[in-house]
């Protein structure tokens, strides 16, 4: 077998090779074709119930407005600032200093933002923790924004975008803007004082990942009858699911044993 989008890949890469042959199921395509909406299936049997059997039309039931907010990475918000241009998570870790308490997704449950200020809220007073409304002002922006409090008459529900397991730092990102207030993606890597490298370690240390010894314990059983191949070919699924793998990386004997093959010739002597 020869896989048609892997030109441009070493035979040895073996993990992004693998990365390259993975698929989808169907139902996996079909939830990707459709933009990763989910059917709102408790209207759609109610509905067709009552047009199978009443001989009129019905509509769907009110429901509340979403807000779909956005998770970026480092790279992409410095594209979106040398674009000059704004996004949701720019809004939130310029966000005045009495909203610092406040989580990404609890920030614009209750606020929106824009360039223009609604007429009702231009004759109130800013500057206290009641105000309705704060103006935001970012370095790269020439204009400022306008954060103010949403309608409450409107039922609203704001979600974080869904991010899958499989992108890895990005979903460790996610997790951390949804339970922790945070002002920035450093704030976000900092734990105690300390800075760490990425966001799984950072999700590790403050606990909002549940038992992160079960993938290094599942890897150090692997370790006893599998090769070196088999090892990284475990590393990469358990890595691609959002296990937290960084601990296994980081310890030497186990980084050598993903290794192995490479290192050590028929003889176990060092290439």
């Amino acid at each position: 077998m020869k896989l048609t989008n892997a030109d441009d890949v070493s035979n040895k890469d073996e993990i992004t090779l693998y990365l390259r042959g993975r698929y989808l199921c169907s139902m996996d395509a079909m939830w990707r074709t459709l933009g990763k909406c989910n059917l709102n299936m408790h209207n759609f049997h109610y509905n067709t119930f009552n047009n199978m059997h009443s001989g009129y039309q019905t509509y769907p039931s009110p429901t509340p407005s979403v807000r779909i907010i956005k998770i970026k990475t480092e790279n992409e918000i410095n594209k979106i600032i040398q674009d000059g241009h704004v996004c949701d998570l720019l809004i939130y870790f310029y966000r005045p200093s009495n909203l610092h308490n406040l989580t990404y997704p609890a920030l614009f449950q209750k606020y929106t933002y824009s360039l223009k200020l609604p007429a009702q809220y231009r004759n109130m007073e800013v500057s206290n923790s009641e105000s309705h409304y704060f103006t935001i002002h970012m370095p790269h922006m020439f204009k400022n924004y306008y954060l103010y409090t949403r309608n409450q008459i409107k039922k609203n529900i704001t979600r974080l975008e869904m991010v899958p397991l499989t992108v890895g730092e990005k979903w460790y990102l996610r997790l951390i803007l949804y339970s922790q207030p945070v002002l920035s993606f450093k704030d976000a890597r900092t734990v105690e004082g300390i800075t760490f490298q990425t966001f799984q370690e950072a999700a590790l240390a403050r606990k909002l990942v549940e038992d992160e010894n079960e993938a290094t314990t599942a890897f150090q059983w692997a370790t006893i009858h599998s090769s070196p191949p088999e090892l990284r070919t475990l590393f990469v699924i358990m890595t691609s699911q959002g296990f937290p793998t960084v601990k296994i990386y980081n310890d030497p004997e186990l980084r050598i044993k993903l290794m192995e093959d490479y290192l050590l010739d028929f003889n176990n002597n060092l290439r």
